[in-house]
């Protein structure tokens, strides 16, 4: 996106992750938008964060690195000078408003941006009914809580937050590039030419459900037994998604699928995923919003999913996708098979799906919801 020749305003985004995951591209949409608005964006990464440095730095944003100090109510002054050391550098660098892109965020950073005079506001991007008092302290500084869907909003955790929050929708975390080489993508991932590919998008944790998938995945396969489930997800690189990888191991012998799963790790251009599969599948515990159901959508992916958090706002059961309670392998299974069997139902889905894309989702309405909600932050200044 071209930049705007005038300053409209100074934005800090802060991340609080290592690692590149939704949060770290949805920030990256978010900071493009505002440069095309025509606001001055500075990226916030932690200390050691040389991946999501590079992430940012290849789309030209200046990039800064700052330490996270863990706030302590017993002691304090390790907290406090850090927070006025970073407080010293967003008030060299003009910031006005300090963007948290989540909570963990707002907790090493909030009170720095309220020292240096700038808006604090803080993206609340999954599931969180329950915060502590402790946790609550620390979000003070916050006055806008910006909710990635309206059951994010609804279930947030704290009253008073709930009070001072918006909900801005996100628009799908890549950038469309469509592979037409379908065979060709299949077989970068060691996937077989025939039968039907399912797909899912997640790192391999809990959260994620990976058991009510394989289970759902053994009834699929009694059906269908030439069928592979692609998973695009960190499952090596970190200590927890590992540990949580070799756990399922077991079940995939018990169940005798793990020929047919095939793990292909983080990765950081999906265009080739989704050529390779015929059906998104999300079989999360809960979520926020996940932007990978919207690029499901972008790509012309039906998508079956778990009724969780917010993904009933992007997905509209029998209309634009499937539906299905949590912990359900049998649901999930029939749902998977209604689509890989069934060319009529899998088309009229694309094409609401690709509705519901450009009207709820899409670039135009983001950019204004961008404009309206930092706009609106400055002119209260």
């Amino acid at each position: 996106m071209a930049a705007s020749k005038a300053k409209r305003g100074a934005v800090a985004h802060l991340l609080p992750w290592l690692n590149i995951g939704g949060t770290e591209l949805q920030t990256l949409r978010l900071a493009q938008a505002a440069r095309e608005l025509g606001y001055e964006n500075s990226i916030y990464v932690p200390a050691g964060g040389t991946k999501v440095r590079a992430l940012f730095e290849d789309e030209h944003f200046p990039v800064f690195e700052y330490d996270q100090v863990q706030p302590s109510y017993t002691k304090p002054s390790a907290f406090w000078k850090n927070s006025r050391r970073l407080a010293r550098a967003f008030r060299e660098r003009g910031i006005q408003i300090v963007h948290c892109s989540d909570i963990l965020a707002a907790h090493f950073a909030g009170f720095a941006g309220r020292m240096a005079g700038a808006r604090v506001i803080s993206h609340v991007r999954n599931h969180y009914p329950g915060i502590g008092r402790r946790e609550r302290g620390f979000l003070l500084p916050v006055e806008l809580f910006v909710c990635v869907s309206k059951n994010t909003r609804d279930n947030f955790g704290i009253e008073r937050g709930r009070r001072r929050s918006t909900v801005l929708y996100d628009v799908p975390g890549v950038i469309y590039k469509p592979v037409e080489d379908r065979a060709g993508a299949r077989a970068s991932f060691g996937l077989p030419p025939q039968g039907q590919v399912f797909g899912m998008a997640a790192r391999v944790s809990p959260q994620k459900d990976f058991p009510t998938l394989i289970q759902a995945a053994r009834i699929v396969l009694d059906k269908m037994p030439e069928a592979s489930f692609l998973i695009a997800g960190d499952h090596r690189l970190e200590a927890p998604h590992r540990a949580h990888y070799e756990s399922l191991l077991p079940l995939l012998d018990e169940t005798h699928t793990r020929e047919n799963f095939f793990f292909a790790g983080f990765q950081s251009e999906m265009s080739t995923f989704y050529a390779a599969i015929d059906t998104f599948v999300l079989s999360s515990n809960w979520e926020g919003l996940p932007t990978v159901v919207l690029e499901a959508m972008l790509y012309g992916r039906p998508a079956v999913s778990t009724e969780v958090g917010g993904i009933a706002e992007a997905i509209h059961d029998g209309v634009d996708g499937f539906l299905v309670p949590p912990k359900s392998p049998g649901v999930l299974a029939d749902r998977l098979l209604q689509l890989a069997t069934d060319e009529a139902l899998r088309q009229r889905f694309i094409q609401n799906a690709q509705r519901s894309l450009t009207e709820t989702f899409g670039q135009k309405r983001f950019l204004k919801q961008v404009d309206e909600l930092y706009s609106g932050l400055l002119r209260r200044r």
